[in-house]
């Protein structure tokens, strides 16, 4: 702007470092702070706001909470959103207590916290396995009139079940849809998968069926995690009735998908319909993987008879194992 004469003001200046943040290139936001300080011009809230959320784009936390500090120092009054974007940051780098005596700055400065700012807490506070103190949260801010949303409880869902709290992740669930929550796909996903490394396969079944009767298609996560499960205690027709269903429900198989149910095979010793399988994968523009050969190795090695056309099967594989 200055080669053509054009002179800086603080709205030019300010576009800048907001385009320089949502292209990652935080640093040269950085640089134009600088200047903004030199030309005697005072950036607002929302400019400094701006770059905090640059800074953490960029996984620069640390500089971020320097800067959070910083601007609080300088007199300056941050808004729901800059605390919101620093709890966010901490929260994702683990440091729940940090983040939580930031909320709790927050509301001594006259500041209320809204949702999104105890989302972040929750689903730290879960992630770190602390599920007792994020339900004790979530209790707190449902007295206060703050409505949870479905990410409230899709989080605290996700917590329990890692935790194996099945009891409490169901009434968490049948609290929701009595508050005219519906549950996203993730909210049934992490219970089916959850679900079924608990080896609850069954229960993990009746989730995917009440999904579909509340209007959610499953995607091929949920049902990959299903037919898992269901292979994980070998009862592979259950499995193939899955890969069957989704199929007619319009719902793509991936390589996963095929790997598990091979595997499936492979383990019960029906090596002829898991060699069918991996022939109809390249069909469906799949490439098997190395899950996929090992299990078929694996199983051609273990049946009592090979035909050679096995044998055959079993040398190829092995050879683009090794490639």
């Amino acid at each position: 702007m200055e080669m053509f004469g054009i002179s800086h003001d603080i709205y030019s200046l300010s576009i800048l470092i907001n385009c320089f943040c949502h292209l990652d290139h935080v640093d040269f936001g950085y640089s134009l702070i600088g200047k903004i300080f030199k030309l005697g011009f005072k950036p607002d809230i929302v400019t400094l706001t701006t770059l905090i959320h640059g800074l953490c784009r960029e996984d620069k936390f640390d500089e971020a909470v320097d800067l959070f500090d910083d601007i609080v120092e300088k007199g300056y009054q941050p808004n729901v959103y800059t605390y919101n974007v620093i709890v966010n940051g901490l929260c994702k780098i683990g440091k729940t207590t940090v983040a939580f005596d930031i909320l709790k700055r927050m509301v001594e400065k006259g500041c209320e916290p809204d949702l999104v700012s105890y989302n972040a807490i929750i689903d730290s506070l879960c992630k770190d396995r602390f599920v007792t103190e994020a339900l004790d949260l979530f209790l707190k801010i449902k007295s206060e009139g703050i409505l949870p949303n479905v990410v409230t409880y899709s989080t605290l869902i996700h917590g329990l079940c890692m935790s194996s709290r099945w009891k409490e992740a169901f009434m968490l669930l049948n609290q929701m849809l009595r508050a005219n929550i519906t549950p996203n796909i993730i909210t049934f996903c992490t219970l089916v998968d959850g679900l079924c490394k608990e080896g609850k396969v069954s229960k993990a079944h009746d989730v995917v069926k009440l999904m579909m009767q509340g209007g959610t298609e499953p995607d091929v996560i949920t049902y990959n995690s299903l037919m898992d499960g269901y292979c994980l205690h070998n009862q592979v027709d259950q499995a193939r009735e899955i890969f069957d269903l989704m199929i007619s429900k319009g719902c793509t198989p991936d390589v996963f998908t095929y790997s598990i149910l091979i595997h499936c095979y492979c383990k019960r010793k029906r090596i002829g319909e898991a060699v069918r399988l991996l022939d109809e994968m390249p069909c469906k523009g799949l490439m098997p993987n190395d899950f996929t050969y090992s299990s078929l190795i694996r199983g051609l090695c273990k049946a009592k008879t090979l035909r050679m056309s096995f044998l055959k099967t079993c040398v190829l594989v092995a050879i683009l194992l090794i490639m």
